[in-house]
């Protein structure tokens, strides 16, 4: 993907849909630092990734990730992600994310 950067905020009509499809895209193919706003109001920036060849066997999934629609609407979509340098997974709201850059491709 020849995206590098993504921040929100200067891309009008973004829907929840539509970042979920262009987050999940860039973090299935590389290590990104996202910078989100957490639940208690504070900023967070992370190094993370979804891509299966950045993240040990021991720390996979033991399934496939499963696509999950949203069809409650007042549920907002969350993404999980793998983080290296902590070894361990977080995750945070689709609609928090002030941005997106690929760190290492």
């Amino acid at each position: 993907m020849l995206i590098e950067s993504v921040h929100f905020g200067t891309v009008p009509d973004f829907d929840s849909n539509e970042r979920m499809a262009l987050l999940s895209t860039l973090l299935q193919e590389n290590l990104c630092e996202v910078t989100f706003t957490k639940l208690d109001g504070s900023t967070r920036v992370m190094q993370c990734t979804a891509d299966p060849s950045r993240i040990p066997e021991a720390h996979r999934p033991s399934s496939t990730p499963k696509v999950v629609k949203n069809s409650d609407p007042d549920k907002p979509l969350t993404m999980s992600v793998y983080l290296p340098e902590e070894a361990t997974w977080r995750s945070f709201r689709v609609n928090n994310v002030i941005s997106i850059e690929v760190f290492d491709s």
